[in-house]
């Protein structure tokens, strides 16, 4: 009797051992999928203040986030729009680099892009736009006509690089 008394303390506490953290990762998940529901109804508003506060209730939301599932590159990346939206782009290049850190992304390329376009650094922006393209080709689709035909020559360009041998041809993040 005492030795199935132990057996299934030992389950009960290896099965605590793996849920209760799984429990934890969901509701932290529950609580992004809010966040960002809030910043879509932000990013509708029309008064500014109301909006301003959303965006830095999110930000602050999505940094206790950021530490409660730090291997989802969402609470970073929701960050970094919550900030372009703000008009903050050099808190969104911070954010959207904390992405990256966690996964590379071809639409966090993209929101760099933006990111640095706002922020005057249109070097570093069309950097990015190229890369974002590079990595997933329907990207182009998001760009404004006019930028899609040099960029497109690019990545040609590129890949006609690559297939040649020369590694060096893949985009790099800028600096």
């Amino acid at each position: 009797m005492k030795g199935r008394a132990l057996a299934v303390a030992f389950f009960l506490g290896v099965s605590g051992a793996l849920i209760v953290p799984e429990a934890q990762r969901y509701s932290a998940r529950i609580e992004l999928n809010r966040v960002e529901s809030l910043i879509r109804y932000a990013q509708a508003d029309t008064d500014s203040v109301r909006k301003k506060a959303a965006l830095l209730n999110a930000r602050d939301r999505l940094e206790a986030l950021a530490l409660r599932i730090p291997n989802d590159v969402r609470p970073p990346y929701l960050r970094g729009a919550s900030a372009q939206l703000r008009g903050e782009p050099r808190e969104a290049l911070e954010a959207f680099r904390d992405s990256m850190a966690v996964q590379e992304r071809p639409v966090v390329d993209f929101a760099m892009s933006r990111a640095y376009q706002a922020s005057g650094n249109a070097e570093n922006a069309a950097a990015c736009a190229l890369r974002a393209v590079w990595l997933s080709p329907w990207l182009r689709w998001q760009l404004p006509k006019p930028a899609r035909r040099p960029l497109e020559s690019e990545v040609r360009r590129l890949e006609e690089r690559l297939r040649e041998g020369d590694v060096s041809a893949i985009p790099e993040l800028p600096p």
